[in-house]
């Protein structure tokens, strides 16, 4: 098996059976550096409408303005105005959330280990049954976990 990331985050988890783990901390145990990149809790408020009225309302009026100021030579009043409009932009465009990390983390652990499954299906038949059990008793998501049945190592 190539040394991917999936085969990393499956590596802890076949070393840690029946030990639930979220997937924040299952990458933070292989990627180290992670834990320095984001925090765990991102999730920001949601813009509420109000505030969504009011910066529509503001970026118009900016637009406005914008293209009445390219009639003018005063760039400076020009460099403002679109600093002003690229602020609103984001925020508008963002939707007023930061990308949660959990959910982050989720979609890289699942497609990960989700792509080493998939290898393991074209593999030979001894890579296809190990794809099987790990099929059957690798759940992954928020939390992941190797549920190993009682008594049963895989060798």
């Amino acid at each position: 098996m190539e040394n991917t990331l999936g085969a990393k985050y499956l590596d802890y988890l076949l070393h840690h059976p029946n030990e639930p783990i979220s997937a924040y901390e299952l990458e933070i145990a292989i990627q180290s550096e992670k834990a320095e990149a984001r925090t765990k809790n991102s999730i920001q408020d949601d813009l509420d409408a109000k505030a969504k009225r009011e910066y529509s309302c503001e970026l118009n009026e900016l637009l406005s303005e914008r293209e009445k100021a390219e009639e003018s030579p005063d760039e400076s009043k020009i460099a403002r105005l679109d600093q002003e409009i690229e602020f609103l932009k984001t925020a508008l465009g963002k939707k007023g959330q930061a990308s949660d990390s959990g959910e982050r983390a989720r979609g890289n652990v699942s497609k990960a280990i989700a792509a080493v499954r998939q290898k393991l299906s074209n593999g030979d038949r001894s890579e296809k049954a190990f794809g099987q059990h790990i099929q059957q008793l690798v759940s992954t998501g928020y939390e992941c976990i190797y549920n190993q049945p009682q008594g049963r190592i895989w060798k």
